[in-house]
């Protein structure tokens, strides 16, 4: 079943506009043809009632529950030098069921600030993109840019993928919790010195086995073993 996204409601209607609209017509919805639309993080399930020249009319049957997966995961990703990855990071963090993902500038990774900031709204695009197509209806978030330096150890099991330092087992994690953090470097990694300060604040460091990963590999593999190892 085909998902859209709405930013406007009325009554028991709901409006696409804009790129959603043209979405809608390349997928040729027909009059009274039944779809996803999700508004403020909740999912409803149309139909087409009207087609205008800006706009497209869905009138709401019902409101479907959330999906099941409970599961709070949050990625810390130093941005790769190479913006494309992070791109690819974001498709891949949409399909196995990362809740947020915070960029983060660390020694070897992408630096520019602003350039980041900048990359934002393309960023949620391509989440939003992503989740019409893994057809997830549960929010992801893109946080804002972040220093290493800032990062704490807030969920229930924090992890450090440490690829070249790490001595700790995936086979010894809790995969009881309800939240999880994981913090990833850039290509190159982390610096010594960056690994023993996320140490000390808590984070646990890990070991992929059984050779040194890409970092969009590592993340997603990480996150993905999460997912589908922990309570739900």
């Amino acid at each position: 079943m085909h998902t859209f996204f709405s930013e406007e409601r009325r009554g028991d209607y709901l409006f696409l506009r804009d790129k959603e609209l043209k979405h809608l017509k390349v997928r040729r919805i027909e009059q009274k043809e039944k779809f996803k639309v999700i508004y403020e993080d909740r999912t409803f399930l149309c139909e087409l009632e009207r087609l205008h020249k800006d706009k497209a009319q869905c009138r709401i049957l019902e409101e479907l529950p959330q999906e099941s997966f409970q599961v709070n995961i949050t990625l810390y990703q130093a941005v790769p030098e190479n913006l494309k990855t992070f791109e690819e990071i974001i498709r891949g963090s949409v399909q196995v069921g990362v809740k947020r993902i915070v960029p983060v500038i660390s020694d070897r990774s992408f630096k520019k600030r602003e350039v980041l900031e900048r990359k934002l709204q393309r960023w949620e695009k391509i989440a939003k993109e992503e989740m019409k197509l893994s057809g997830r209806s549960l929010p992801f978030r893109i946080e804002k840019v972040e220093s290493l330096r800032v990062l704490k150890a807030e969920a229930q099991v924090n992890l450090l993928l440490d690829n070249f330092n790490g001595k700790g087992s995936i086979r010894d994690l809790n995969f009881k919790a309800q939240s999880y953090s994981v913090v990833v470097g850039p290509e190159g990694g982390f610096t010594a010195k960056e690994v023993s300060s996320l140490r000390e604040r808590g984070f646990e460091p890990v070991l992929l086995r059984p050779y040194v990963m890409r970092t969009q590999t590592a993340a997603l593999l990480m996150c993905g073993m999460i997912a589908n190892l922990s309570a739900t």
